[in-house]
């Protein structure tokens, strides 16, 4: 009972203190208490929001197969499937200040790699909501390549 009361009251004199900093117990042990301070989150986006999408640095997280796929991608999107993106980061040569803008097909994977941005240090990173399925579905510039020619066609939703 004397080593719960001491914890305890190593929890209140930590509450006191500026929260998030290492509490050590009296047995050793070291531990993290959660911090009242927020990490800068990302911004969720929705297709009609986005405004100048010049504007941004375009990241598309979906596999190759889905990037030229029938969804197609926003015009000036660069590709970086979401697995690879912890090594290949920096050769995206992003600013920790630009605004990048982060696509996948629903809006999961680029909340995943918008989060992982934040997580290393970038300012302003924004997710496209509910990815390219609602961007088509609200009729927004897409671009499609079409089988057998060597390009893609920016153009409206059908």
């Amino acid at each position: 009972m004397r080593l719960w009361r001491k914890l305890l009251n190593n929890f209140e004199a930590q509450d006191k203190r500026e929260r998030g900093t290492p509490c050590a117990l009296q047995f050793g042990m070291t531990f993290h208490l959660p911090s009242r301070r927020r990490t800068p989150a990302f911004t969720d986006v929705l297709p009609n929001q986005l405004g100048d999408s010049s504007r941004y640095r375009i990241v598309d997280v979906r596999g190759p197969d889905e990037f030229h796929g029938p969804l197609g991608h926003l015009p000036n999107a660069q590709l970086l499937p979401l697995p690879l993106l912890p090594r290949r980061l920096e050769s995206l040569g992003l600013k920790h200040d630009e605004p990048v803008l982060l696509v996948c097909r629903s809006g999961g994977r680029s909340a995943q790699a918008a989060a992982y941005l934040v997580s290393q240090g970038y300012t302003s990173v924004h997710n496209l909501s509910g990815g390219m399925m609602r961007w088509q579905r609200e009729g927004m510039d897409a671009c499609v390549e079409h089988h057998g020619a060597d390009f893609a066609r920016c153009s409206k939703a059908a």
